[in-house]
């Protein structure tokens, strides 16, 4: 099997060599960002989301299944993108969650084999990625009334060997 903290680190190398996709989250690069779980030292994952900056991606290990995959049964690690888009850059809904979802799945990753994310190899151990997926979303911080919004953006990870 291959470790999922492998994979989580794979994917964020990937997303941050998109150019398109680092300059809809104003540039910068470090912040597409792993949450791991690490209790006690790490905050919950809502919270986590809440306290990420605008235009930033939040990646997350989902947990791991078996799958049926070209009539074979293998392992797949569920991943997803909790995106926060914030304003926009230009006046005209350029940094919001579509345009970041099309970045991220449109996006050719450099240096790569010239394929969009979507169709790329994450990683060595595993397939392109499986059966991916937006959702807008919102959330709150237990006791307040402050409301947030984001996107999952959520994917697997099919294992080649096993």
């Amino acid at each position: 099997m291959v470790n999922p903290a492998d994979l989580t680190s794979a994917i964020i190398t990937k997303l941050q060599s998109i150019a398109a996709l680092v300059t809809l989250l104003g540039g910068d690069e470090n912040v597409i960002i792993p949450y791991r779980r690490n209790f006690p030292d790490q905050m919950s994952l809502g919270e986590a989301i809440y306290r990420a900056p605008k235009r930033s991606i939040t990646v997350v290990w989902e947990g791991t299944v078996t799958a049926n995959y070209l009539k074979m049964e293998k392992w797949k690690d569920n991943f997803s993108l909790y995106v926060k888009a914030g304003d926009t850059l230009n006046g005209d809904g350029s940094a919001g969650f579509y345009a970041i979802w099309n970045a991220i799945m449109n996006g050719i990753p450099s240096p790569g084999d010239g394929q969009p994310f979507q169709r790329t190899e994450i990683h060595s151990g595993c397939f392109q990625i499986d059966s991916p997926s937006i959702t807008p979303q919102e959330g709150r911080i237990a006791e307040s009334p402050t409301v947030y919004e984001y996107c999952k953006i959520s994917f697997g990870l099919v294992h080649k060997g096993e």
